[in-house]
């Protein structure tokens, strides 16, 4: 139980204008021997700025699964970026799923898996 637990950590209120949202991000330290005592840092910072694209599930057991559910990356996330009212961070975080996203999700051999 020796060292640290860090968590990333969205908290505040929404805002439906996106581009001035009222969420501070903010790293969470936590003790691994005391997590009971609560973190002991909180790092917070107003141009620290990242969002969460985790999907979780929950099972019981960890066995092999095969699924035709699927849902497209590109077709999830674009619509999510055609709704960001500011042309120029629509247009800076298309460039980023292009380069940085899509080429993982697409062409691959089988639906959903990563290259």
């Amino acid at each position: 139980m020796d060292g640290y637990i860090l968590c990333s950590m969205v908290n505040g209120s929404p805002d439906i204008d996106h581009d001035n949202d009222q969420y501070s991000r903010e790293i969470w330290f936590f003790d691994a021997a005391e997590l009971s005592k609560g973190p002991v840092c909180k790092l917070q910072h107003p141009e620290l700025q990242f969002a969460f694209t985790i999907h979780s599930v929950w099972s019981p057991d960890c066995v092999s699964s095969n699924t035709s559910y699927n849902i497209p990356v590109r077709e999830d996330y674009d619509w999510v970026i055609s709704n960001f009212p500011n042309q120029e961070r629509q247009k800076n975080m298309r460039e980023f799923m292009e380069k940085n996203v899509y080429p993982f999700f697409e062409n691959t051999a089988s639906p959903g898996s990563v290259k």
